[in-house]
């Protein structure tokens, strides 16, 4: 809200035109175009004129200063733009960003008031009171849209990448995983994932193809070093989000593969594989790097339901026994497929 207010306040120094004689009153003309949703020509005019009364719509033949206004959606955020076309043929730019229409125009319109009149209400005034001072101005219909820039009548093209943004998800990175061998794991993981767009019970779905190995753990003379390949189905509920489709939320997932144990430098070296699985419970971070890209960073607690105690057969010697609980964490880097 401060860098809103901060572009109304910046306004106040842009060049002024000379007042009208007659009525006292500055002909203005307003040019406005927003994304759908957004406060219509009429009501933005009608903001404006709230806060001011030193202006009016000019008729045709004024010369007049001419306020470009545009508000689009660009990727996660609304961003608002001001164009003051001085008579003269010069001009000055403002541009605001915010996550909801009403506030972007709202903060637009007291700029423009502002510009008119630096003593402008930082309040609008009622609408009575307004009808009491001054005849309401009439609504201004957005101009015909035609190629050109923002200062030739029209806003900035709709940005390609707004709207809703695409609930499927693909992502890679690396993993890691403790106490579920003598030695950590490490490895990594790629998945497919469903985010939908509107908040509800379940933030995200989805399931990843994960492969983890261990560095060789040696016991006395023999050595050993396991593998892990498995996929990952989870799902998340609720998440604390402090912008548009970025938080944290709670999960739950399972790890159901294999694990593949190699023992060497013993009499009778071999390699057994055995099934791996497990409840994961942690949470999850999910950070928006614009409209597409995004990263993701992961911790869990895995309580491991196959607990195997890895052993050398000949001679007998203990080499590791899984535990009731270990850990596990996992960062990636994905973006939105469709």
């Amino acid at each position: 809200m401060l860098a809103l207010l901060a572009l109304a306040a910046s306004v106040v120094l842009a060049p002024r035109a000379a007042r009208a004689l007659g009525d006292g009153k500055e002909p203005i003309r307003i040019e406005y175009r927003a994304e759908a949703g957004c406060p219509t020509a009429g009501e933005f005019n009608a903001q404006v004129f709230r806060r001011t009364s030193s202006a009016r719509l000019a008729a045709e033949g004024d010369i007049a200063r001419t306020f470009i206004v545009g508000i689009e959606r660009r990727g996660n955020t609304l961003t608002g733009s001001l164009v003051i076309r001085q008579a003269d043929g010069t001009s000055e730019s403002r541009e605001v960003r915010g996550p909801d229409c009403s506030e972007v125009a709202t903060v637009l319109a007291l700029a423009t008031a502002l510009a008119i009149d630096p003593k402008a209400s930082l309040a609008a005034e009622p609408l009575l009171e307004l009808e009491a001072k001054s005849e309401p101005p009439p609504p201004l219909e957005p101009p015909p849209s035609k190629a050109g820039t923002l200062g030739e009548s029209t806003a900035p093209p709709a940005d390609e990448e707004g709207g809703t943004p695409a609930p499927w998800l693909f992502a890679v990175g690396p993993a890691v995983e403790a106490a579920v061998a003598p030695r950590v794991a490490f490895g990594g993981a790629v998945g497919v994932a469903f985010r939908p767009s509107a908040p509800g019970a379940i933030s995200a779905a989805g399931i990843e193809l994960v492969y983890l190995a261990t560095g060789t753990h040696h016991v006395g003379t023999a050595s050993s070093t396991f593998d892990f390949i498995y996929a990952r189905p989870s799902l998340c509920s609720v998440a604390l989000r402090w912008q548009a489709e970025s938080g944290i939320a709670p999960c739950v997932a399972s790890e159901l593969g294999a694990v593949t144990g190699s023992g060497s430098n013993v009499p009778y070296g071999s390699t057994r594989t055995r099934v791996w699985a497990t409840v994961d419970v942690g949470l999850r971070l999910f950070q928006t790097l614009g409209a597409r890209w995004f990263v993701e960073a992961e911790g869990s607690v895995v309580l491991p339901i196959t607990r195997y105690r890895y052993v050398f057969l000949d001679p007998s010697t203990p080499v590791y026994s899984v535990p009731s609980a270990a850990s596990a964490a996992w960062l990636r880097v994905g973006a939105r497929l469709w």
